[in-house]
């Protein structure tokens, strides 16, 4: 890592003693400083090279470690007053301002360091994390250290010098993801780099360095890359599922669809179907369709089966056997796709959506207010979409002057049925309390996401809008209350939330968090609920 000081002198560089990280800087650099963690010299010393020819029984270059004959880099350790910062216990304020801190790391080696930097203008953390260790798989806790029995009988790790002591540092980085919602970045990872999805992490570099990342790429170590995180998708044919198998497949990703009929998506190199009725299948059973991934998307809904289907207490028992599952087989990142009814409601402190009667008037009006919307309702919930349409024609009649006492009367019914006990209370308030699954919990790693009320197939327009804890609203026009929602729900496309939803995938920027997403909804022309590949 090279930075500047902030009057201008020559560049310090922070580095651990391996030689990918510490080759000599003085033709480079000549007047740098290299600086390395405490403990460093007594480990690394003498270096390799120090008699001018190589040798297999040491590890660390005399350039930097030999007698003062064969150094060549001007070095030193870092000293000052170590205070704990975050998860760990021992850093340094570089500049005395708080904006980098130099973090000693142990276990990869004696004097391993990594560094957290805050970053200008947008108040977020990075944590560059060195060798800390070296996938993020190993990070997120889908891929164990690799180890083996040394000469002397002990156990040893092929990456990491201290094997206890590298354990807790990777477990302090992700509880600084989890807990202060740092960003990480491993020296040796690339994903980030290759998918640029994640904007804090991209931010650290140049539009020179950004067109770097693909260019000097090989293709074959590209797919590896990509092709390397495992995302299981439960409910792959089914309609926010299927959408989203097709835009993780678009982006490299291997993908298990994990479902009773997974092969109906179709085929493609990258996509593993996984034949399982969870629902009935033993927890063991379900635990096996669910090792070896990185990332696991609950993207479960009965709605194929019709509206009776939609029910509170089989929901919920089946998201807790899930996550149950999804914990013993050590799946990386849970994420749990919801409903609107956990969301809050405008105006209201605890009031969610699946709380507020009136909520289901705007939301039944909002829906009966788009072509498209009922369209979809048509296909995927078969009566429950033929009276919205009917209620959606008796609206128009009245708005184009052409009602009569059987349009008003049938508007009257359907909207008294909707605030009495709207058919769809049930389900909604499932997704509502499944959301106490993870509110909270530190268990395991999981984001939460809630689509918008208006939440639809419709086109792909490639953007969309972040939104935590609240439910998304357009303005409240002047003069009205802000609980008052006509005319204001959001909404989003199935092919938009799936692009939400794998950029989450990539960056974990809202890891532990309950959020929702919009985005523009003003083409109303339906197209298919369902995508195969």
């Amino acid at each position: 890592m090279k930075l500047l000081h902030k009057d201008g002198s020559p560049e310090p560089f922070r580095i651990h003693a391996h030689w990918d990280h510490c080759r000599p800087i003085s033709q480079e650099f000549p007047n740098a400083q290299a600086f390395f963690g405490p403990g460093t010299k007594d480990f690394c010393s003498p270096g390799h090279l120090e008699s001018g020819q190589p040798s297999d029984e040491i590890e660390w270059d005399g350039r930097w470690f030999g007698s003062k004959q064969h150094v060549t880099e001007d070095w030193s350790e870092f000293e000052g007053t170590w205070v704990p910062w975050g998860t760990f216990e021992r850093a340094l304020d570089y500049f005395g301002d708080g904006s980098l801190w130099v973090i000693d790391a142990p276990g990869h080696m004696p004097g391993n360091l990594a560094a957290a930097v805050k970053l200008q203008g947008i108040d977020e953390w990075v944590l560059l994390g060195s060798d800390c260790c070296h996938s993020m798989p190993l990070l997120r806790g889908t891929e164990e250290m690799a180890t083996y029995i040394g000469q002397d009988g002990e156990l040893k790790a092929y990456l990491q010098q201290d094997i206890p002591a590298a354990h807790k540092t990777i477990d302090n980085i992700r509880k600084l993801q989890a807990d202060y919602g740092v960003q990480v970045a491993l020296a040796h990872d690339a994903t980030w780099l290759i998918e640029q999805t994640n904007p804090v992490l991209m931010s650290l570099l140049d539009d020179n360095k950004k067109g770097a990342c693909t260019i000097k790429v090989h293709p074959a170590y590209l797919e590896q890359l990509t092709m390397g995180l495992r995302v299981g998708v439960i409910g792959p044919t089914g309609f926010g599922g299927s959408y989203l198998c097709v835009e993780l497949i678009k982006r490299g990703y291997a993908v298990r669809g994990i479902s009773r009929k997974p092969e109906n998506l179709g085929q493609n190199p990258a996509y593993t179907p996984y034949s399982i009725d969870i629902e009935k299948g033993s927890f063991e059973d379900v635990v096996d369709a669910l090792k070896n991934l990185d990332v696991l998307v609950n993207e479960y809904g009965p709605h194929t089966a019709g509206e009776h289907a939609l029910q509170y207490k089989p929901f919920l028992e089946l998201t807790r056997k899930i996550i149950i599952c999804a914990k013993a087989a050590k799946v990386g990142y849970f994420v749990m796709v919801g409903g609107c009814g956990s969301l809050h409601y405008p105006g209201s402190q605890f009031s969610t959506c699946a709380d507020t009667k009136i909520f289901w008037l705007y939301y039944r009006r909002g829906i009966a207010d788009s072509h498209a919307h009922v369209s979809y309702m048509e296909e995927r919930l078969g009566s429950m979409g033929t009276s919205l349409r009917d209620y959606r024609n008796a609206r128009l009649a009245v708005r184009q002057g052409k009602s009569d006492p059987a349009a008003e009367k049938l508007i009257d019914k359907y909207e008294h049925a909707v605030m009495s006990n709207d058919s769809a209370l049930e389900f909604v308030t499932a997704g509502r309390t499944s959301f106490m699954f993870f509110d909270g919990n530190a268990s395991f790693r999981w984001t939460y996401v809630s689509p918008p009320a208006l939440y639809r197939s419709g086109v792909r327009t490639g953007s969309y809008t972040l939104i935590e804890d609240e439910l998304p609203v357009k303005p409240a026009p002047e003069g009205h209350e802000e609980s008052d929602l006509t005319g204001r729900l959001h909404g989003i496309s199935a092919a938009d939330l799936a692009i939400a939803i794998a950029d989450e995938i990539g960056n974990e920027k809202l890891l532990g968090k309950h959020w929702s997403a919009y985005s523009d909804m003003s083409d109303d022309t339906p197209t298919p609920s369902y995508v195969s590949l």
